[in-house]
């Protein structure tokens, strides 16, 4: 792939299903946003990890708000490949269907008023026994400080792996045993406290 700043062009040298997939991203990021809310969604034939997604971030109110979404993201779906792109606020996804589920729910609970029915979510084809994720916030919490001392002691305490905070919420994203999150959550609630 190549790039030429002069023409604003882009010149992509691969197979015929790696060419329909940059073109399907190339007009994908380059067209108005009609709807963030809808899937922004282009699946791939055999592979792995066959679903790719845009999703535009628009809640997140600064461009390190909306880095710390995406991170969050990355680190509780394990997605290896997750891209941004800061003038649009949007972010790139490509995973396996589970992943691409996960990331869109984490999403909607980062929404200053989460739109999802649950605030769990069950992986069921994880290959690991992390297969729970909750999101809880911290509406206590005080300053950025206070809260990622608290989330540091919640992570000790139910001895987590995956956990990634929002600090604009007070919100943390956990993933693991539902042992694991039982043990989170009433830790939570003790220092969750006004």
């Amino acid at each position: 792939m190549s790039a030429d700043s002069d023409q604003k062009s882009l010149t992509v040298h691969a197979t015929a299903p790696q060419i329909a997939m940059a073109e399907w991203l190339f007009n994908e990021l380059d067209s108005p946003i009609a709807q963030p809310s809808v899937p922004h969604e282009y699946r791939v034939a055999g592979s792995p990890d066959d679903v790719v997604r845009v999703f535009y971030v628009t809640t997140a109110a600064t461009v390190q708000d909306f880095q710390e979404a995406s991170t969050l993201v990355r680190t509780i779906t394990g997605i290896r490949r997750v891209f941004t792109y800061n003038e649009r606020k949007a972010l790139v996804i490509r995973g396996t269907g589970e992943q691409s589920g996960l990331a869109e729910w984490l999403l909607k609970e980062l929404e200053p008023e989460p739109t999802s029915s649950t605030h769990e979510y069950r992986m069921a084809d994880f290959q690991h026994d992390f297969n729970v994720v909750r999101v809880m916030r911290l509406t206590h919490a005080g300053n950025i400080q206070d809260f990622q001392k608290q989330a540091t002691q919640i992570r000790g305490a139910a001895n987590l792996t995956y956990i990634f905070t929002y600090n604009p919420l007070r919100a943390m994203a956990i993933r693991g045993t539902a042992d694991q999150i039982a043990v989170a959550e009433r830790m939570a609630q003790q220092l969750d406290k006004p």
